[in-house]
């Protein structure tokens, strides 16, 4: 996601946060979510020290997400090494995976037939012909782009529950 936005200079600026985030239902963070995150992380001392400069974003951010119908949250330090900020940031790197569309609508179909199970369960029941790929790196995709679905508050590892909505 990219923020177009005029600085206080009048230059035109583009602000791109770490996170958007949208929920399928239930808690984040320890939250009740039933909206969309746009999520930016920073330390308190960078807040402290480049205030001027990042207010400028935030603004932006808070604007994008009004729009949006979402909301807009910074998380700072206390929370970055929270299990579902960790999770975020372990799949976001699949997120611009040059994996085929073909491949990995062959790995939801067959978790649609599969059923709920954890990732560990679903690579052992299946027969993968992929020679370059990992399949672990072809699940960890589909998660990231959303085509399959994980519990985001529990840590990520072979034992993740893993479903098609």
């Amino acid at each position: 996601m990219k923020i177009r936005f005029i600085d206080e200079t009048g230059v035109d600026q583009v602000y791109v946060p770490d996170f958007h985030i949208e929920f399928t239902s239930g808690r984040f963070l320890g939250r009740d979510v039933t909206r969309p995150w746009i999520v930016e992380t920073k330390y308190r001392s960078d807040l402290a020290e480049n205030w001027p400069k990042i207010r400028q974003k935030l603004r932006a951010g808070f604007r994008e997400a009004t729009r949006r119908n979402s909301q807009f949250h910074i998380v700072s330090e206390a929370c970055l090494s929270c299990i579902p900020l960790t999770n975020a940031k372990f799949v976001r790197p699949f997120l611009n995976s040059d994996l085929s569309a073909a491949m990995l609508d062959e790995v939801v179909a067959a978790l649609r037939s599969a059923g709920r199970t954890t990732v560990r369960a679903f690579l052992t029941s299946q027969t993968w012909n992929y020679h370059t790929v990992d399949p672990r790196q072809v699940i960890w995709s589909a998660i990231a782009k959303r085509m399959i679905s994980s519990d985001f508050e529990m840590p990520f590892g072979p034992e993740t529950t893993i479903w098609v909505r």
